[in-house]
């Protein structure tokens, strides 16, 4: 069961959830909402990333609906390097982590990989796995 929490960085509280997998732990993964979504809108991938063995931690986007600086995504990619930061902390060590987004999550998880914290700038083999649902029909991108 998702246990809820909140940090507070740079003025803004982060409302996030966090569950462990029962078995061994293979990795750490941050699945990022939309803005004004919750955790709820995860249910269906949690399951299966904890029955892959990863740790989950289900961050709301912060910022509120609408403009403003809070709302920038190298602002909101920030704060949710400081709450990797801060559950790195409390871990006691620090991990790689698999970043997913859906939705307007997806220009924050994608600025995260551009604009890392100086300590995830030190993790080796930090993966960053967006899934916007146009990424197929992107011009760049390969089917």
């Amino acid at each position: 069961m998702l246990q809820d929490d909140t940090l507070f960085f740079q003025g803004q509280a982060v409302h996030f959830s966090t569950e462990y997998p029962a078995g061994r732990q293979n990795g750490c993964a941050l699945l990022v909402c939309g803005p004004g979504e919750t955790a709820l809108n995860w249910r269906h991938i949690v399951p299966e990333m904890l029955a892959a063995g990863f740790f989950c931690a289900v961050a709301e986007l912060p910022g509120q609906l609408g403009r403003g600086g809070a709302n920038r995504n190298e602002n909101r990619a920030g704060v949710l390097w400081g709450v990797l930061d801060a559950l790195d902390q409390r871990a006691g060590r620090w991990r790689a982590w698999h970043i997913l987004a859906h939705g307007s999550g997806c220009a924050a998880a994608l600025m995260m990989g551009a604009w890392m914290s100086r300590t995830a700038r030190n993790r080796a083999g930090g993966v960053l796995t967006a899934l916007p649902p146009l990424m197929k029909r992107l011009p760049w991108t390969r089917s």
